[in-house]
């Protein structure tokens, strides 16, 4: 049964195009070289028969990400995201490239006056602790990047974010929202707390039962 199992996953990755190199020529369709880059498209067959467009970014022969995607509401951009910290927006049309990079502004513990965090759900307000905050801290500065989204801030988590969390030091507010184990800085980028896990899914919510 395990046998059938795996095997059924490996054809699965296989269908949705995920290669461990960069699509040999005769099965590329269309193909848009922007700098020091190359997209190429594929077709690949779905489990159920229907044929799917690949993109793969290509650097020479090296497969940068097998999983790009093509805007619905903008055809001419095509978007990448070959590790948690880069995103790139390709602009076929334009021949430009775009490059977002995470710029996370770490907190000094020592000049925070005190962190409120607030429910969506319960709608209610708490002031936390100082050791909670003192945790919060630390942790926010070793966060690592989760994904870049590319949405307005208020939309970031869906359907809704699950906490805020305000930041009050001496040179002013820093304001944060969360939902599960991630964190937003009111950027388009999503950090990770702790350890990210399906175990620590309830990160902040053990902070806001605590206080």
């Amino acid at each position: 049964m395990k046998i059938i199992y795996y095997i059924l996953l490996i054809s699965l990755f296989s269908s949705c195009g995920f290669q461990e190199k960069c699509p040999e020529d005769q099965y590329v369709y269309e193909e848009w070289t922007i700098e020091d880059y190359s997209i190429k498209k594929t077709r690949v067959s779905g489990w159920a028969g229907q044929a799917t467009n690949v993109f793969s970014l290509c650097l020479g022969d090296n497969l940068v990400d097998p999983r790009g995607f093509r805007r619905i509401k903008d055809t001419c951009q095509i978007v990448f995201s070959p590790s948690n910290d880069q995103y790139l927006e390709f602009d076929i049309c334009s021949s430009d490239l775009t490059e977002y990079r995470p710029e996370k502004k770490t907190i000094d513990y020592d000049k925070v006056n005190s962190i409120t965090m607030y429910s969506n759900k319960e709608n209610k307000l708490k002031t936390l602790a100082s050791d909670d905050c003192e945790e919060l801290i630390n942790d926010w500065n070793e966060s690592e990047p989760s994904s870049y989204r590319n949405k307005h801030i208020d939309s970031i988590f869906y359907p809704t974010f699950d906490y805020e969390l305000r930041v009050y030091m001496k040179t002013g507010m820093r304001e944060f929202r969360t939902f599960n184990y991630l964190i937003n800085d009111r950027t388009n980028w999503v950090y990770c707390m702790g350890i990210c896990t399906s175990s620590n899914l309830d990160y902040f919510e053990k902070i806001w039962l605590k206080n």
